[in-house]
């Protein structure tokens, strides 16, 4: 709900997302077939660069796969189980030179 609360506040400023599910549970692809958002949903990434002002990605905490942009910003909650990974993607991220 992160995600899809995220782009709906994207909307509000004037700023056209896109949403990326990746999660297994697929939660922001069943919101977008209710067909109530005024933004895109997709289940993958797209390959080539989409027509948006911000990509934002909801996928599980254990995602490794990480995206080509410079900057990313990762919503979360703030929930014991999900730490671990998540400091171990910022280390990876800040590797790679994300920020």
């Amino acid at each position: 709900m992160i995600a899809i609360n995220l782009a709906a506040a994207s909307v509000e400023f004037g700023v056209k997302p896109l949403v990326v599910c990746q999660d297994p549970q697929g939660t922001s692809i069943l919101y977008f077939k209710a067909g109530n958002l005024p933004f895109e949903i997709m289940n993958s990434v797209p390959s080539n660069r989409p027509d948006a002002d911000i990509v934002i990605f909801d996928h599980q905490a254990s995602d490794w796969e990480v995206p080509q942009n410079y900057l990313i910003v990762m919503p979360l909650k703030p929930v014991v189980i999900n730490m671990l990974p998540i400091l171990m993607l910022i280390e990876e991220l800040s590797y790679l030179g994300k920020e």
